[in-house]
């Protein structure tokens, strides 16, 4: 068992531990937002005008600031923030294409969101991967 020697000695050592704990809990919330983009976006249309890059499920940044972990979709092209457009159905430039007419919303953020709350998927992995260091938390 590791032992301390100042509260100072185990504040460091807990806060690094949770630091890298949280970005556990990044990676499955990216897996879980790829996940999503799968079956909200990619599955529930078929592209008529523009080619599928996979950009989107690729362009997922996770960062971590003071003891708070957030990933975020990323993809932007031509100075347009793809992921809004997506998530709201505003935006699309194709004109004679069915998304634009349409506005198919595709909310694969507020989706992934729910699934990790519903599942308490974050609240899982932290305490999994604290679990892992050989801190159990109840």
């Amino acid at each position: 068992m590791k032992k301390f020697k100042s509260l100072h000695e185990l504040n460091s050592y807990l806060a690094s531990q949770i630091s890298s704990s949280l970005m556990n809990v990044g990676e499955e919330t990216k897996k879980t937002m790829q996940d999503r983009i799968d079956k909200d976006v990619y599955e529930s249309y078929t592209p008529t005008i523009d080619k599928r890059t996979g950009k989107l499920k690729n362009d997922i940044e996770i960062s971590l600031s003071h003891n708070t972990v957030s990933i975020s979709p990323t993809r932007s092209e031509n100075e347009k923030y793809i992921p809004r457009i997506i998530e709201t159905g505003e935006g699309y430039d194709w004109i004679n294409s069915r998304i634009y007419k349409t506005k198919q919303k595709r909310p694969f953020v507020q989706n992934t969101k729910e699934e990790i709350v519903d599942k308490k998927l974050h609240i899982k992995t932290l305490k999994s991967s604290l679990k892992q260091k050989k801190i159990i938390v109840e």
